[in-house]
């Protein structure tokens, strides 16, 4: 055999092993996540139009089943534990990417980490690995990741490259139980039953200093975008502000309020909740204040 046959061969060989493996992984990393909500938006099985985003606030704290019920329209919850509002943007471009922008966008606030934030602040690039089958979703963990982009468009085992272990440990040990974070419902919500054992507050903390100082000019920028895209798509942006245990600081709101200029709708229910037994800790609700949080928040939707 010639040796142009011969390495022509080994290419053709190289390629299909390549595409082997990166397909082995991709199916087995998404076949052992509990929360495969970023799965749905991939795969255009997101089918309501009123949608909630943010960090564990918006996961923990609002039952977007409750909302449906009370709203009589669906409302699904996109809200991931300790995400940033960079990372909020970015699901809503995911969303506009597989053109399933919803009607109705809450974006439910922290006050402590909305705009704050160091400018290494860890974009949630974990939520996004194991689909990063998907190209757009590739390129944006390559770009918090400092990854080769180009390389992983030729060779999907290196596009996959930090999935490989997680996938042989679980192959090896079996799924991992869901935890806090990851017990997602039918309406992409986590309802925490307990109490943390480090919460024994029994009045609410007085209110955090709120210092200009301390804002991340990155998340400033990504907020602006995240009021212009739904403001290009015609979504009704409401801010939610959710129930903690110490005292809200209103220059937070003045803040908030300063940098949206008027585009956007506002829902006051940050001292909801005084109640200690309705909260899991000082800045997350348990199942039953999420329970109260969530049928006064849909009244005041009903009322905008």
């Amino acid at each position: 055999m010639k040796l142009s046959y011969k390495i022509a061969l080994f290419l053709l060989l190289s390629v299909v092993i390549d595409r082997a493996v990166g397909y082995f992984i991709s199916h087995h990393v998404q076949a052992f996540q509990y929360d495969n909500r970023i799965e749905k938006i991939i795969n255009h099985e997101i089918d309501a139009k009123t949608l909630v985003i943010g960090s564990s606030r918006a996961l923990i704290d609002v039952d977007a089943c409750v909302l449906s019920e009370e709203l009589n329209r669906k409302v699904y919850n996109l809200g991931f534990s300790g995400s940033t509002v960079d990372f909020h943007l970015f699901v809503l471009q995911l969303l506009e990417h597989t053109q399933q922008f919803p009607d109705t966008c809450l974006l439910v606030l922290d006050e402590s980490k909305t705009l704050i934030g160091s400018e290494n602040a860890f974009f949630r690039t974990d939520f996004l690995m194991p689909y990063v089958a998907d190209d757009f979703i590739y390129k944006k963990v390559c770009e918090k990741e400092k990854s080769v982009y180009p390389v992983g468009l030729i060779s999907n085992s290196y596009r996959q490259n930090n999935n490989t272990l997680n996938t042989l440990i679980q192959l090896v040990s079996g799924q991992k139980e869901p935890d806090n974070t990851s017990n997602i419902n039918s309406c992409g919500s986590v309802l925490i039953q307990d109490q943390a054992p480090t919460f024994t507050s029994t009045e609410p903390k007085p209110a955090k200093d709120y210092l200009l100082t301390n804002e991340n000019p990155k998340f400033i920028d990504a907020f602006k975008a995240i009021v212009d895209i739904c403001d290009k798509h015609n979504t009704e942006l409401i801010l939610v502000y959710p129930p903690n245990y110490y005292r809200p600081n209103p220059e937070f709101k003045k803040r908030i309020e300063e940098i949206s200029q008027g585009n956007t709708q506002s829902i006051y229910l940050d001292d909801n909740i005084p109640d200690n037994t309705h909260f899991y800790d000082a800045g997350h609700l348990k199942s039953n204040g999420s329970l109260v949080f969530s049928t006064a928040l849909a009244n005041q939707i009903m009322r905008l």
